[in-house]
């Protein structure tokens, strides 16, 4: 029984931890790209491809990270 509790404890806290990346992801990228916009000799779509390629070797997509990327554009 206290096992399977903290099971899920664990699971929780594993899932806040894993939103609280996202958003630190999301703001560094953030800040990133508003660098790059004040530099003319970035390229923008490079340093895209190595984030899209690190978000990728971690796992899975983070979608927050993806959907930026698709604002960026627009």
């Amino acid at each position: 029984m206290d096992e399977s509790r903290e099971l899920i404890n664990l699971k929780i806290s594993i899932q806040r931890l894993s939103e609280h990346v996202n958003v630190v992801l999301l703001l560094t990228t953030s800040a990133l790209f508003s660098l790059c916009s004040l530099l003319e000799n970035v390229d923008i779509v490079a340093i895209e491809l190595d984030l899209k390629r690190w978000v990728d070797a971690c796992g899975k997509p983070t979608p927050p990270i993806m959907r930026f990327f698709e604002a960026s554009r627009a």
